[in-house]
Protein backbone atom coordinates (compact mmCIF):
# COMPACT_ATOMS: atom_id res chain seq x y z
CA UNK A 1 0.00 0.00 0.00
CA UNK A 2 1.48 3.07 -1.02
CA UNK A 3 1.36 6.40 1.04
CA UNK A 4 1.02 9.21 -0.93
CA UNK A 5 2.87 7.86 -3.60
CA UNK A 6 5.87 7.01 -1.48
CA UNK A 7 7.75 3.72 -0.85
CA UNK A 8 6.99 3.24 3.02
CA UNK A 9 9.97 2.41 4.98
CA UNK A 10 10.89 -1.23 5.35
CA UNK A 11 10.04 -0.90 8.97
CA UNK A 12 6.47 0.25 8.22
CA UNK A 13 3.89 -2.20 8.37
CA UNK A 14 2.73 -3.18 5.44
CA UNK A 15 -1.31 -4.56 4.27
CA UNK A 16 -1.94 -6.29 1.26
CA UNK A 17 -5.80 -6.17 -0.27
CA UNK A 18 -6.98 -8.70 -2.79
CA UNK A 19 -10.31 -8.52 -4.61
CA UNK A 20 -11.61 -11.50 -6.63
CA UNK A 21 -15.20 -12.32 -8.37
CA UNK A 22 -16.26 -15.61 -9.05
CA UNK A 23 -16.24 -17.34 -12.64
CA UNK A 24 -19.62 -18.36 -13.10
CA UNK A 25 -19.36 -21.87 -15.85
CA UNK A 26 -22.67 -24.02 -16.32
CA UNK A 27 -22.09 -27.40 -15.47
CA UNK A 28 -25.36 -28.73 -16.21
CA UNK A 29 -27.86 -29.14 -19.06
CA UNK A 30 -29.40 -25.79 -19.39
CA UNK A 31 -32.62 -25.73 -18.47
CA UNK A 32 -35.51 -24.27 -20.63
CA UNK A 33 -39.19 -24.94 -21.65
CA UNK A 34 -39.98 -27.47 -24.00
CA UNK A 35 -37.62 -30.10 -22.93
CA UNK A 36 -37.91 -33.08 -24.29
CA UNK A 37 -35.84 -36.37 -23.13
CA UNK A 38 -36.16 -39.62 -25.10
CA UNK A 39 -34.68 -43.48 -25.67
CA UNK A 40 -34.53 -45.49 -28.45
CA UNK A 41 -33.69 -49.00 -28.58
CA UNK A 42 -33.52 -52.05 -30.41
CA UNK A 43 -37.45 -53.87 -30.32
CA UNK A 44 -35.52 -57.42 -30.29
CA UNK A 45 -32.71 -56.93 -27.90
CA UNK A 46 -33.65 -54.10 -25.63
CA UNK A 47 -30.47 -52.10 -25.87
CA UNK A 48 -30.63 -48.48 -26.50
CA UNK A 49 -29.50 -47.39 -30.44
CA UNK A 50 -26.39 -45.07 -30.57
CA UNK A 51 -25.78 -42.86 -33.41
CA UNK A 52 -29.23 -42.79 -34.77
CA UNK A 53 -30.26 -39.32 -35.55
CA UNK A 54 -33.48 -38.51 -34.29
CA UNK A 55 -36.06 -35.72 -35.85
CA UNK A 56 -38.46 -34.02 -33.59
CA UNK A 57 -40.44 -31.41 -35.16
CA UNK A 58 -37.74 -28.78 -36.01
CA UNK A 59 -35.04 -30.39 -34.59
CA UNK A 60 -32.31 -32.56 -34.67
CA UNK A 61 -30.02 -35.15 -32.03
CA UNK A 62 -28.20 -37.94 -32.52
CA UNK A 63 -28.34 -40.76 -29.85
CA UNK A 64 -25.54 -41.21 -27.08
CA UNK A 65 -23.68 -44.80 -26.89
CA UNK A 66 -26.63 -45.79 -24.71
CA UNK A 67 -29.68 -44.39 -26.86
CA UNK A 68 -30.19 -41.51 -25.42
CA UNK A 69 -31.48 -38.00 -27.16
CA UNK A 70 -32.20 -34.72 -25.42
CA UNK A 71 -34.25 -31.65 -26.89
CA UNK A 72 -34.87 -28.21 -25.83
CA UNK A 73 -36.86 -25.30 -26.26
CA UNK A 74 -39.23 -27.07 -27.99
CA UNK A 75 -42.23 -25.57 -29.29
CA UNK A 76 -45.42 -26.98 -27.11
CA UNK A 77 -47.98 -29.06 -28.90
CA UNK A 78 -48.64 -32.43 -30.62
CA UNK A 79 -44.97 -33.55 -32.31
CA UNK A 80 -43.64 -36.72 -34.76
CA UNK A 81 -40.53 -38.80 -33.57
CA UNK A 82 -38.62 -39.54 -36.49
CA UNK A 83 -35.58 -41.15 -37.81
CA UNK A 84 -32.88 -40.30 -40.83
CA UNK A 85 -32.16 -43.39 -42.10
CA UNK A 86 -28.87 -42.27 -43.30
CA UNK A 87 -27.14 -42.77 -39.70
CA UNK A 88 -29.27 -45.47 -38.36
CA UNK A 89 -29.55 -49.05 -39.18
CA UNK A 90 -30.80 -49.73 -42.43
CA UNK A 91 -34.84 -50.50 -42.50
CA UNK A 92 -35.63 -49.29 -38.92
CA UNK A 93 -39.41 -48.50 -37.83
CA UNK A 94 -40.58 -47.58 -34.76
CA UNK A 95 -43.00 -50.07 -33.00
CA UNK A 96 -46.13 -47.81 -31.49
CA UNK A 97 -46.83 -44.28 -31.65
CA UNK A 98 -44.54 -42.06 -32.69
CA UNK A 99 -46.48 -38.81 -31.71
CA UNK A 100 -45.63 -36.95 -28.13
CA UNK A 101 -46.84 -34.12 -26.63
CA UNK A 102 -45.40 -31.33 -25.50
CA UNK A 103 -46.14 -28.62 -22.97
CA UNK A 104 -44.02 -26.10 -23.19
CA UNK A 105 -44.90 -24.34 -19.73
CA UNK A 106 -44.17 -27.69 -18.21
CA UNK A 107 -40.85 -27.54 -15.69
CA UNK A 108 -40.46 -31.08 -15.99
CA UNK A 109 -38.99 -32.43 -19.20
CA UNK A 110 -41.32 -34.80 -21.21
CA UNK A 111 -40.00 -38.16 -21.70
CA UNK A 112 -40.02 -41.11 -23.99
CA UNK A 113 -38.72 -44.91 -25.31
CA UNK A 114 -39.40 -45.96 -28.77
CA UNK A 115 -38.96 -49.14 -29.39
CA UNK A 116 -37.35 -49.66 -33.63
CA UNK A 117 -37.23 -52.84 -35.45
CA UNK A 118 -36.47 -53.78 -39.28
CA UNK A 119 -39.18 -52.85 -41.69
CA UNK A 120 -41.59 -55.15 -43.34
CA UNK A 121 -42.14 -55.13 -47.47
CA UNK A 122 -45.30 -55.48 -49.10
CA UNK A 123 -44.93 -56.40 -52.78
CA UNK A 124 -48.71 -56.30 -54.60
CA UNK A 125 -49.67 -57.44 -58.08
CA UNK A 126 -52.64 -56.80 -59.66
CA UNK A 127 -53.98 -58.74 -62.64
CA UNK A 128 -57.45 -58.76 -64.97
CA UNK A 129 -58.68 -62.06 -65.69
CA UNK A 130 -61.79 -62.69 -68.55
CA UNK A 131 -63.89 -65.23 -68.89
CA UNK A 132 -62.41 -68.71 -71.30
CA UNK A 133 -65.32 -70.66 -73.08
CA UNK A 134 -64.90 -74.28 -72.21
CA UNK A 135 -68.10 -75.24 -70.27
CA UNK A 136 -68.50 -77.94 -73.23
CA UNK A 137 -70.12 -81.47 -71.77
CA UNK A 138 -70.88 -79.91 -68.58
CA UNK A 139 -67.83 -78.49 -67.48
CA UNK A 140 -67.58 -74.92 -66.50
CA UNK A 141 -65.85 -72.17 -67.76
CA UNK A 142 -62.27 -70.98 -66.66
CA UNK A 143 -60.77 -67.34 -66.45
CA UNK A 144 -57.70 -66.50 -68.31
CA UNK A 145 -55.22 -63.74 -67.86
CA UNK A 146 -55.65 -60.91 -69.80
CA UNK A 147 -52.75 -58.22 -68.76
CA UNK A 148 -52.02 -55.76 -65.81
CA UNK A 149 -54.58 -53.31 -64.31
CA UNK A 150 -52.37 -50.01 -64.42
CA UNK A 151 -52.83 -47.20 -62.52
CA UNK A 152 -54.97 -49.03 -59.87
CA UNK A 153 -54.66 -47.05 -55.96
CA UNK A 154 -53.71 -50.45 -52.68
CA UNK A 155 -54.43 -48.70 -49.40
CA UNK A 156 -52.47 -50.27 -46.65
CA UNK A 157 -53.98 -49.10 -43.51
CA UNK A 158 -54.36 -50.10 -39.62
CA UNK A 159 -56.02 -47.76 -36.69
CA UNK A 160 -52.82 -45.77 -36.62
CA UNK A 161 -51.36 -45.23 -40.64
CA UNK A 162 -52.91 -45.40 -44.15
CA UNK A 163 -50.42 -45.90 -46.71
CA UNK A 164 -51.30 -45.63 -50.63
CA UNK A 165 -49.17 -46.78 -53.20
CA UNK A 166 -50.42 -46.59 -57.37
CA UNK A 167 -49.95 -49.70 -59.43
CA UNK A 168 -47.40 -49.29 -62.29
CA UNK A 169 -48.21 -50.32 -66.25
CA UNK A 170 -47.39 -53.86 -65.01
CA UNK A 171 -49.98 -53.71 -62.31
CA UNK A 172 -47.42 -53.60 -59.60
CA UNK A 173 -46.72 -51.65 -56.50
CA UNK A 174 -44.56 -51.96 -53.71
CA UNK A 175 -45.19 -51.01 -49.95
CA UNK A 176 -41.75 -50.39 -47.78
CA UNK A 177 -40.46 -49.30 -44.45
CA UNK A 178 -43.94 -50.90 -43.25
CA UNK A 179 -43.84 -51.46 -38.87
CA UNK A 180 -44.22 -54.88 -38.20
CA UNK A 181 -47.68 -55.79 -37.14
CA UNK A 182 -51.65 -55.90 -38.58
CA UNK A 183 -52.57 -54.46 -41.21
CA UNK A 184 -55.53 -54.30 -44.15
CA UNK A 185 -54.78 -54.39 -47.72
CA UNK A 186 -57.45 -53.61 -50.01
CA UNK A 187 -58.15 -51.85 -53.86
CA UNK A 188 -59.13 -48.20 -53.31
CA UNK A 189 -60.72 -47.57 -56.83
CA UNK A 190 -64.10 -49.11 -57.80
CA UNK A 191 -64.08 -52.29 -60.19
CA UNK A 192 -65.40 -51.67 -63.91
CA UNK A 193 -68.60 -52.46 -64.69
CA UNK A 194 -69.63 -56.23 -64.03
CA UNK A 195 -66.34 -56.86 -62.57
CA UNK A 196 -65.51 -57.26 -59.10
CA UNK A 197 -61.93 -57.53 -56.86
CA UNK A 198 -60.85 -60.79 -55.78
CA UNK A 199 -60.60 -60.98 -52.41
CA UNK A 200 -61.90 -57.49 -51.83
CA UNK A 201 -59.38 -56.93 -49.13
CA UNK A 202 -56.79 -58.95 -47.46
CA UNK A 203 -55.26 -59.17 -43.68
CA UNK A 204 -51.84 -59.53 -43.10
CA UNK A 205 -49.78 -60.08 -39.98
CA UNK A 206 -46.79 -58.85 -40.64
CA UNK A 207 -43.47 -60.05 -38.81
CA UNK A 208 -40.17 -57.48 -39.06
CA UNK A 209 -38.01 -57.81 -41.93
CA UNK A 210 -40.80 -60.11 -43.97
CA UNK A 211 -41.41 -59.57 -47.62
CA UNK A 212 -44.74 -60.46 -48.42
CA UNK A 213 -46.23 -61.06 -51.98
CA UNK A 214 -49.97 -61.28 -52.84
CA UNK A 215 -52.10 -60.49 -55.46
CA UNK A 216 -55.14 -59.22 -56.46
CA UNK A 217 -57.78 -60.43 -58.93
CA UNK A 218 -60.40 -58.59 -61.57
CA UNK A 219 -62.82 -60.92 -62.65
CA UNK A 220 -66.09 -61.02 -64.22
CA UNK A 221 -69.26 -60.64 -62.06
CA UNK A 222 -71.49 -63.78 -62.76
CA UNK A 223 -74.34 -62.80 -63.99
CA UNK A 224 -77.40 -64.75 -63.40
CA UNK A 225 -79.57 -65.02 -67.01
CA UNK A 226 -83.60 -64.47 -66.60
CA UNK A 227 -85.66 -66.48 -69.46
CA UNK A 228 -88.55 -64.62 -70.69
CA UNK A 229 -91.56 -66.16 -69.32
CA UNK A 230 -93.14 -68.43 -71.86
CA UNK A 231 -96.57 -68.82 -70.63
CA UNK A 232 -99.17 -67.95 -73.10
CA UNK A 233 -102.46 -66.53 -71.41
CA UNK A 234 -105.15 -68.41 -71.96
CA UNK A 235 -107.45 -67.11 -75.16
CA UNK A 236 -111.29 -66.16 -74.33
CA UNK A 237 -113.03 -68.78 -75.97
CA UNK A 238 -115.50 -67.69 -79.08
Amino acid sequence: VLANGVVPDANQSVAYLEYSMPVRVPVSRLRTSGRVYGRVVDGESGHGVANALVRLGPQMAITDKLGRVWFGGVPGGEHRVSMSQETSFADAVFVGDPRISVDSLRTQPTTFTFAIVRSARVNVVVRRFSVSRTGLGGKTDSLTESGAVANATLVLANPRDTLYRTANEDGEALFTDVPPGEWILSVWDDAPAFHRYEPDRMELTLAPGQAQRVAFRLIPRRRDVQLPDATVPDQPRS
